[in-house]
């Protein structure tokens, strides 16, 4: 294995790229505006980038890593790790790889930064981590392509930032982790047999949004939201999906915990099944109009279960076809519950207990 390139900057305005095959490339950039290139093709290659300030925190760094891998028992590896505000790094690779970026650290100020990574593959891993306090305006995007893919994304203590990713194939697993208020995280998966999880930290005054799409058969769509002034939407178009656990984030229901949440899952097709669940006060599993359900299914033998803790908190629901399933139990004070079906050989109950 060769090194060829393992060197230390303290200029601007750095641009480096290196080619290679089997072998290995570092590159560590110390100050603001440098740029790091590398362009690998071959067999299992090695990338490690470092970007971050003389003493302290960076600025304004980008950093772009591109790897083929032409052999069928090889992989590729990229990591990226970059320190401050305004940076900005790109990962595409082809084959069996591996990428993690990460940017800033927990104790330190880490804003306005960008990461991007593209896998096209089987078997491949992607970890994407934004750290930092007050990480205003950050975004992670992660696309990948074919199957037996897994990615997670992470954000701590952030606002105002964008958290995607995309799966398209079979037996894909994507992760979203985000902390803080008035955030975005999106997860779109085409194909079977896929999970997708979120977990939204969204302290007193969240304002986050959460959305899930999937289109296929045998997926399982995932949520946990602690705060105050939080949505979630799931929409999924096949059979036998799930909206809930199992999970290991959350054994059982799509759960919401605190005021002002709010649930809309929409599933098309036979042998779905929605479990959520809200603990806490002016909750809405429907929409913010009167007409706007909150949980609808359309199609054959579905099943749908709704718990609501606390007051003030509403529940619209809609089953459409035959032999479905639904369940509605509400906790507490002041609380409203519609639910409709339309079709033969449906079975429907609604409790509310003070």
């Amino acid at each position: 294995m060769k090194t060829f390139l393992s060197s230390l900057f303290l200029v601007s305005g750095l641009y480096n790229v290196v080619y290679s095959q089997s072998n290995v490339s570092n590159a560590t950039a110390t100050g603001a505006g440098n740029h790091a290139d590398v362009v690998q093709n071959g067999e299992q290659h090695n990338s490690l980038i470092r970007q971050e300030g003389i003493n302290g925190p960076g600025h304004k760094n980008q950093a772009v890593v591109r790897q083929e891998n032409l052999g069928e028992l090889f992989s590729n590896e990229s990591e990226i790790f970059q320190y401050g505000t305004r940076h900005e790094s790109k990962v595409l690779q082809k084959g069996d790889n591996k990428i993690e970026v990460l940017v800033g650290e927990s104790s330190a100020p880490n804003s306005n930064n960008t990461t991007y990574a593209d896998q096209r593959g089987d078997g491949n891993d992607a970890a994407q981590r934004i750290l930092g306090t007050n990480a205003t305006e950050t975004k992670l995007d992660l696309r990948q392509f074919l199957n037996q893919n897994t990615g997670i994304q992470e954000a701590t203590d952030s606002r105002k930032s964008i958290g995607e990713g995309k799966q398209n194939g079979v037996g894909n697993r994507l992760e979203q982790s985000l902390e803080g208020f008035q955030n975005h995280i999106k997860i779109d998966q085409v194909g079977s047999l896929n999970e997708s999880y979120q977990w939204v930290d969204g302290y007193l005054s969240g304002n986050n949004t959460g959305n899930i799409g999937q289109y296929g058969d045998q997926n399982v769509a995932s949520v946990r939201t602690e705060g105050n002034s939080n949505s979630f939407e799931a929409t999924q178009n096949g059979n036998l999906n799930t909206v809930g656990g199992p999970d290991i984030l959350l054994p059982g229901a799509a759960l919401q915990e605190g005021d002002r949440n709010q649930v809309l899952i929409y599933q098309l097709g036979n042998h779905n099944s929605a479990s959520l669940s809200q603990e806490g006060n002016d909750n809405r599993i429907a929409g913010p109009e009167p007409d706007v359900l909150g949980a609808a299914q359309i199609g054959n033998f579905n099943e749908i279960e709704i718990s609501q803790t606390g007051t003030l908190n509403i529940s619209r629901s809609l089953q459409i076809s035959d032999n479905n399933t639904a369940g509605v139990f509400q906790t507490g004070d002041m609380h409203h519950s519609l639910l409709k079906q339309n079709g033969t050989s449906n079975n429907a109950s609604v409790i509310q207990n003070n």
